[in-house]
Formats: C-alpha cells, structure tokens, sequence
C-alpha cells in the first residue's frame, strides 16, 4: 500500500499439497495451488499444478539431503500456460546449519513475459530452539513487449524469516525488479506472516 498516493495490491494464494511414500527413501507428491492479485488497475489470477519424486539420503559427514525434481504446469490468468522443471537440495548439516537450493526452468512463451529461469539459496540456524532463516532469490522473466519495445524483467529479493508463535511465522525483506522499460521497475520491501499449513 502506498499512503501517498492512496493505492494499494493485495495478495491471496491457496495451495493444495499430499505427499505419498514409495519405497526406502523415495516419495513422491502433487499439488494444486491458485493465487489471485487484485490491484486499483487490474486484476490477476494464475494457477498451477505439479508432480514430483524427492530422494532423502545421508552423506558423508553425516549430512542428510533431500533432493527433488519436479514438472510444474503453469496457467496465468489465460493469456499463456507455461511448462517448468524444478530441481531443489535441501540439507541439514552436522552443525546444525541447515540449507537450501534451487533452479527453475522455463519453457518459452511467445509474446508474453514469463519466468525464463530462476535461482533461490537459503540458510539458516536455530535460534532460541526456533530456525532463523534468510533467503535469497533471482528470476528472469522474458517474452513480453510492450508497443513493440521488449520488456525483459530481472527480479531479485532477499528474505529473513522466523517463527515466532506456534509456528506462526513473521517476514521481512526487500524485492527489486529492473526492467527493461523503466516504467515497470519497483523497489519495495516485503513484510508477510505466515500460518501453519492444515494436516490431515
């Protein structure tokens, strides 16, 4: 919300997620997930679904790892669906350190701006018993034009996280977009708290 100007975007996302075992350290899972952006100009909703297997397994050191591939598809609002594959290594360290990576591929989307590729890396410790986090995160959306001129968008953010209630989590971070016309550049912090997922 901006106070000067009187304007404001709002967010909500739903996401819909089962995970079933297969054998040894293998599982698999899906997901559904919608999200909705209703700003003062215009509205936007986009849906995705996924599948993946994930590989939990113990290094040397006595690291334990969870690796995952998944195939994700894609529905924004629809102008276009979007094809990605999504690799990911989380990690919990002997000291205590616990990490995580990630790489997003994304098929081209002619005439629209889509994520082409992204990178996430986190890390955190415990504190007070409770895991401190920060994470860091870079995409790059290509395909969109604007009266011909290309709109190419580098989206990078950095987030530090912590629960502070009964898994009640609190957010803050900064998020800049640079963009190749420069109507659409946007520097902002982010603030957020999360709830703990339902279970059944």
């Amino acid at each position: 919300h901006s106070p000067r100007h009187d304007i404001g975007v709002s967010q909500a996302a739903a996401r819909l997620r089962a995970t079933h075992h297969l054998r040894g350290w293998w599982y698999a899972d899906a997901y559904l997930e919608t999200s909705r952006v209703v700003a003062d100009l215009a509205n936007r909703t986009s849906r995705s679904a996924g599948i993946g297997v994930s590989k939990i397994f113990t290094a040397a050191g006595r690291a334990h790892h969870q690796a995952g591939l998944r195939l994700l598809r894609l529905f924004d609002d629809g102008r276009y669906e979007q094809n990605r594959i999504l690799l990911s290594l989380d990690s919990r360290h002997p000291n205590g350190l616990f990490t995580g990576v990630g790489l997003l591929l994304g098929e081209p989307v002619k005439d629209d701006l889509a994520t082409r590729y992204g990178v996430t890396a986190k890390a955190g410790i415990h504190l007070a018993d409770k895991p401190l986090s920060l994470s860091a995160a870079w995409n790059k959306a290509r395909g969109g034009k604007l009266l011909g001129f290309p709109r190419d968008e580098t989206t990078w953010a950095i987030t530090l996280a912590y629960p502070v209630f009964r898994d009640i989590t609190l957010t803050a971070g900064y998020r800049q977009t640079d963009s190749e016309i420069d109507y659409f550049d946007i520097s902002e912090p982010v603030f957020g708290v999360y709830f703990p997922p339902l279970r059944f």
